[in-house]
């Protein structure tokens, strides 16, 4: 399990999935977990800018899931989501406003997908982003 901190800057971040790549120990199963500071979605959005990554800066990070055959366990069905998790795991109220982001991400291979679980938000967090349940 890689447990990630996403770069804030685009062109960064790319350069930081690549190198991710390039360093990752080749192993049988792989977890990637953490805050990848990207949307990859409009549905990852609630008010504000509804932009999301151009394909060519999310190119980086999927070419890394494809080749550790991983995909966002939230998309798969035998992970239920936890009764009083939250949709969004960042609110920034600096803004008019609230905007709402889902930046974090949990990220498995097929092993994980045939186990199935609970993935979740958990509320309550003293940071800006709620932790991954």
């Amino acid at each position: 399990m890689l447990n990630l901190y996403a770069p804030n800057s685009k062109a960064v971040r790319s350069r930081f999935w690549t190198e991710i790549l390039l360093q990752i120990p080749q192993i049988d199963h792989w977890a990637l977990v953490g805050d990848f500071n990207m949307l990859e979605d409009v549905q990852d959005r609630q008010g504000g800018s509804l932009r999301i990554i151009s394909r060519s800066k999310f190119r980086e990070s999927e070419r890394l899931c494809m080749s550790l055959r991983l995909v966002d366990l939230s998309s798969i069905q035998s992970f239920n989501r936890v009764p009083e998790s939250l949709s969004f795991s960042r609110s920034d109220r600096r803004l008019v406003g609230v905007n709402l982001s889902r930046l974090d991400r949990f990220y498995g291979d097929a092993f994980m997908w045939a186990r199935g679980g609970q993935l979740g938000i958990i509320p309550g967090s003293f940071s800006d982003h709620s932790p991954l349940k």
